[in-house]
């Protein structure tokens, strides 16, 4: 359950703007697949999640120059686990997974305990994503499904099953202050989910792909949208009013093969994100106003790029908390990675 820190696991990085440095390699997972990780609200806790049917929990160990595994979460799911995210407040985190449910752990005494099964899916739970208030869970899966579920008093009821989507939904993620639910599918589509009295409506559907949206994330204040898909592009979004989205800007080309993963970086980091894919590479990228000249706008530029981040397919990326350049990734290669981004001064 150690931690080998040893950046000789990955291909030296490229010669760009800037540099991915690898920190940490954490070994663990029994299986060869880690499909996802994410940071606690705080930052000091590194959850990951992969076919081995193990939520793993990583930290740093004493000054940070060493991380281990600090708690091993199990016996919550029958088949590979897809998704892992905690709630706004830290004290919970929901998973879901192959074996068509959803699960939620809270954490007392310092160890999690599976409080509740969340069952509805046809099959296969693809993802999971909380609320900013934690009064909401969202979950996705390949019954071309989206379930909204409302916690209360640790409890879950259905609020609303959506079938907006033709095909498998990939990936749900929350706007970071309101209750605004974005969805992305195998149709190509991304859909966007607003409350009305007491259900849930489709407010917008986003074409902008030409095959398989497998991943979205939202900006830390919710003005722009990223989404990724098996057309190697990375598309960005921008806010035009309360849950209405327009193409701002477009990378082509981001990868060699399939983007599996998009996060962004937190407020303070200027505008950084970063996504994984097939090719198994790693990319930044930072969203900046366009140069007038070049008709102002939004514009992606590219700022570091890792190849061979990960022996095969780079499943996830995740920023932690706080603008300091920490980024984690999974793959199919069975580790979880800690980089830094070394920006060029």
């Amino acid at each position: 359950m150690s931690a080998d820190a040893s950046a000789t696991d990955s291909a030296p990085a490229d010669n760009s703007l800037a540099s991915l440095e690898l920190v940490h390699t954490l070994r663990g997972h029994v299986e060869t697949r880690v499909w996802h990780v994410a940071w606690s609200p705080s930052g000091k806790t590194l959850a990951s999640c992969g076919a081995d049917r193990t939520i793993r929990l990583w930290a740093a160990d004493g000054d940070g120059a060493a991380w281990k595994c600090t708690a091993v979460l199990e016996e919550g799911h029958q088949r590979t686990i897809r998704c892992c995210a905690w709630s706004p407040c830290g004290r919970f985190i929901a998973s879901c997974s192959f074996d068509g449910t959803a699960a939620v752990w809270e954490c007392l005494d310092d160890e999690f305990d599976c409080v509740a099964s969340l069952e509805g899916h046809e099959n296969e739970v693809k993802a999971v994503s909380w609320s900013a208030t934690g009064r909401w869970l969202a979950t996705c899966g390949r019954d071309k499904a989206v379930y909204i579920w409302e916690a209360e008093d640790e409890a879950f009821e259905v609020a609303a099953v959506l079938h907006q989507h033709t095909q498998d939904v990939k990936c749900v993620a929350w706007h970071p202050s309101r209750d605004v639910l974005a969805s992305a599918s195998y149709d190509d589509t991304v859909r966007l989910y607003t409350p009305i009295a007491d259900d849930w409506q489709c407010a917008q559907t986003l074409e902008g792909h030409g095959s398989t949206v497998w991943a979205l994330a939202f900006s830390a204040d919710g003005t722009a949208l990223a989404s990724v898909s098996d057309d190697r592009t990375l598309v960005l979004w921008r806010e035009t009013s309360e849950a209405q989205y327009e193409k701002a800007a477009a990378a082509e080309a981001v990868h060699e093969r399939t983007i599996y993963s998009v996060d962004w970086a937190a407020a303070g980091a200027g505008g950084l994100l970063a996504t994984g894919g097939s090719d198994d590479a790693i990319c930044v990228l930072r969203a900046e106003a366009a140069a007038a000249d070049a008709g102002g706008g939004v514009a992606l530029r590219p700022v570091a790029r890792r190849e061979r981040a990960h022996d095969t397919d780079v499943n996830a990326v995740a920023w932690a908390p706080g603008a300091d350049g920490w980024l984690a990734s999974a793959g199919d290669d069975g580790t979880v990675r800690l980089w830094k981004l070394r920006e060029a001064k």
